[in-house]
């Protein structure tokens, strides 16, 4: 339709000129010419639009996600991976950078009393290691899956879309983790048992660093060096959870002291 419109709009416009100008031209040639000139337009109103087509699933992603699964270069998976995991994380990275480094104020919204605290501080290891069990499934299951599609099926766009998605919802309960230890004012006893916690994230962190090295790496392998048949490998190091054995032995030993840190604490609000 495009080229149509553009050889008629063309030939008209000629016509036009020749018969004002009264100009004497080879009329087959320049049929010939508004020919290609339309042929051209043609060509590159399609190529623009196949670049431009939105996959289906990816309606609400950016353009740049958009055009790298809508043309399947070399590597695409890893790249639409990569290109979407960097704007769904860009900011949520320097919130947890900043409240990793004390660099975001966070105000005080809980002040328990000690009871109240040791019920909520016996839970965090548990929830951060939650946190650490869902970054390794995601990694190691989820990813290498997403990748490869199933049997009967290339991979998928929407698939690793949704990937993404769940890494930047882990992403973002790791900054409402962090974020709450520091809206927590704890009982004076407990102050350095609550520095211990802070940074517990770090090992979802460290994951997702090591899968932007594990995209990095794969665009970088030269695939005519490579053995065909042997896939690319890579293995996740999440490691224990900081000074996780110095907040166990420091909550062992105020839970020994916790009925005389109580009772200081009852006479204290006595009076």
């Amino acid at each position: 339709m495009v080229g149509l419109a553009v050889f008629g709009g063309l030939w008209a416009l000629s016509e036009a000129l020749i018969g004002v100008l009264d100009l004497e031209v080879d009329r087959l040639l320049s049929y010939a010419i508004i020919l290609a000139v339309s042929v051209v337009c043609a060509i590159g109103r399609a190529a623009y639009a196949y670049i431009n087509a939105c996959p289906a699933g990816l309606e609400g992603e950016p353009a740049s996600v958009r055009r790298i699964a809508q043309l399947q270069r070399r590597r695409w998976e890893v790249r639409l991976i990569r290109e979407s995991l960097q704007g769904e994380l860009g900011e949520l990275d320097t919130t947890l950078d900043d409240l990793l480094k004390g660099r975001e104020y966070v105000p005080i919204d809980e002040q328990p009393s000690l009871t109240e605290y040791f019920d909520w501080v016996r839970r965090r290891p548990a929830n951060a290691l939650r946190m650490v069990a869902v970054a390794e499934a995601l990694l190691t299951e989820d990813l290498p899956s997403v990748l490869a599609g199933r049997e009967d099926a290339p991979p998928d766009p929407a698939a690793m879309l949704r990937f993404t998605q769940r890494v930047a919802r882990l992403y973002e309960a790791t900054v409402a983790f962090e974020r709450k230890s520091h809206s927590v004012l704890p009982p004076d006893p407990c102050q350095h048992l609550h520095e211990l916690h802070k940074g517990w994230t770090a090992p979802v962190r460290n994951g997702i660093q090591q899968l932007f090295a594990f995209i990095d790496r794969t665009l970088a392998v030269d695939l005519p060096a490579t053995d065909p048949g042997k896939p690319l490998s890579f293995v996740f190091e999440f490691g224990e959870l900081p000074h996780v054995e110095e907040f166990c032995a420091e909550l062992a030993r105020l839970e020994h002291q916790l009925p005389d840190l109580l009772r200081r604490e009852f006479g204290a609000n006595l009076f």
